[in-house]
């Protein structure tokens, strides 16, 4: 049931993953994939901490985002689709955070 719970942080981080896989090579997704283990601890501090990594991989993607959407704009190609493709991704990495405050979940990390 803990698995379920913590899904969509799970999600993101494989999200976020597969970006670093495309550009830095594999140990960074590897790290990241990782960290997940932590999330079978119960200590608050992991959920806060897993609360700043979504936050940054929301920033991330927004600034991801809007380069990409630049880069397109100047070289005349389509935009559209692609800022649609990652809005998404931004609303799911922000929807991850919102989940990490939920009272299920803040009671699974309660010490």
């Amino acid at each position: 049931m803990k698995l379920l719970r913590v899904f969509p942080i799970i999600f993101s981080t494989l999200l976020f993953s597969a970006h670093l896989l495309r550009f830095y090579g594999y140990w960074p997704p590897v790290l990241m994939m990782l960290l997940c283990f932590s999330l079978l601890s119960d200590k608050r501090r992991v959920l806060q901490m897993w609360q700043i990594l979504l936050a940054i991989f929301t920033l991330f993607w927004i600034k991801i985002t809007v380069s990409l959407v630049l880069l397109r704009l100047e070289k005349g190609m389509p935009w559209q689709r692609l800022a649609l493709i990652m809005s998404a991704v931004v609303v799911v990495n922000l929807m991850s955070l919102l989940w990490t405050n939920r009272k299920t979940v803040k009671e699974m990390f309660n010490r």
